[in-house]
C-alpha cells in the first residue's frame, strides 16, 4: 500500500497486486484493490506506470477529443474504430474503463502487401507529426503503434488487409465482414466508430471471458511480437529510414 500510496515501484506494485488476486479470496482482493484505488485517484496502477486514469477526467470531453482525432484521421484518408480497452468500455460498460488510462482506436491501412501496408503507417506518421501530434520519445523507442501527443492519451494502432484476412495489430487475424464495414455507437453527444461484429473482435483481443472485468489483466505482448514478427521486422526496417523525416517533423 505505501508503494501504491507514494507512487513508488509501479511494475513491482502491479506484479504484487496481480500475485493477490491468484492467492486471496476474490473478496478479499475486490476490498484492498478498492482500497488502494481510493487512495491513488485520480491515478490507476498499470505496468507503464502510475497514470491519469479516463474516469477521472470529464467524459464527454473525452469521447470529444477521440471523434476529433477520428476525424482527422478521416481528413488523411483513413478510417479508425475503437479498439482494445476503449471498445471493450463501450460495449461491456457502455462507458470509459474505470481503470483504462488512455484511448485506443485501430487504424485501416490499405496495402497489397506488407511492404506497402507498413509504407503507408510511415506516411501517416509522417502526416500526423507534421500536425504536431506525435511524441519524439515513441518514435526513438521503436513503438510499433502510434503514440499521439494528446490531452486525452491516445494510441492508434494499424489494421490491414492481406489474402482475404484483418490482421489487427496487435490482437490477430478475424475475418475482415467482421470489422468492416464499420458500425456507430453514440455516447456523450458523440458516434465513434466500432467494429461491425463487436463481439467477435473482442473475443479475438481478449479471449471468451472478456465480459468478466479484470483491472489487473495484463496484454500477452511477448504472444503478439512472436505472431507479429515479419511485421515488426518490415516496421523497424522503414523507421531506420524514415525515423529522421518523422523526427524533423516531429519538430518543424
Amino acid at each position: 500500500m505505501y508503494y501504491a500510496g507514494s507512487h513508488q515501484n509501479p511494475l513491482e506494485t502491479w506484479r504484487y497486486l496481480r500475485t493477490l488476486k491468484a492467492t486471496l479470496e476474490i473478496d478479499v482482493f475486490n476490498e484492498f484493490k478498492s482500497e488502494v484505488t481510493r487512495c491513488i485517484f485520480p491515478y490507476v496502477i498499470t505496468e507503464h506506470g502510475y497514470k491519469r486514469s479516463l474516469a477521472s477526467r470529464d467524459q464527454s470531453e473525452v469521447w470529444r477529443q477521440i471523434r476529433q482525432i477520428v476525424g482527422i484521421l478521416q481528413e488523411e484518408g483513413v478510417d479508425s474504430f475503437a479498439n482494445s480497452g476503449t471498445l471493450l468500455g463501450l460495449i461491456r460498460e457502455g462507458s470509459l474503463l474505470p481503470h483504462d488510462d488512455d484511448a485506443d482506436l485501430g487504424i485501416l491501412i490499405p496495402g497489397d502487401d506488407l511492404e506497402q501496408v507498413v509504407s503507408n503507417i510511415m506516411k501517416l506518421f509522417i502526416a500526423l507529426a507534421r500536425r504536431g501530434m506525435i511524441s519524439a520519445w515513441h518514435v526513438e523507442n521503436g513503438c510499433k503503434h502510434i503514440a499521439l501527443k494528446n490531452e486525452v492519451p491516445l494510441d492508434l494502432f494499424p489494421a490491414w488487409i492481406l489474402n482475404g484476412q484483418l490482421y489487427t495489430y496487435p490482437h490477430g487475424v478475424i475475418e475482415p465482414e467482421k470489422v468492416h464495414p464499420l458500425s456507430l455507437f453514440d455516447i456523450q453527444g458523440q458516434s465513434i466508430p466500432i467494429p461491425n461484429n463487436s463481439e467477435s473482435f473482442l473475443e479475438l483481443c481478449y479471449g471468451k471471458d472478456w465480459r468478466t472485468p479484470d483491472d489487473t489483466y495484463s496484454y500477452p505482448w511477448a504472444r503478439a511480437e512472436e505472431y507479429f514478427a515479419a511485421y515488426n521486422a518490415e516496421f523497424d526496417r522503414q523507421m531506420a529510414l524514415n525515423i529522421q523525416e518523422i523526427l524533423t517533423s516531429v519538430n518543424s
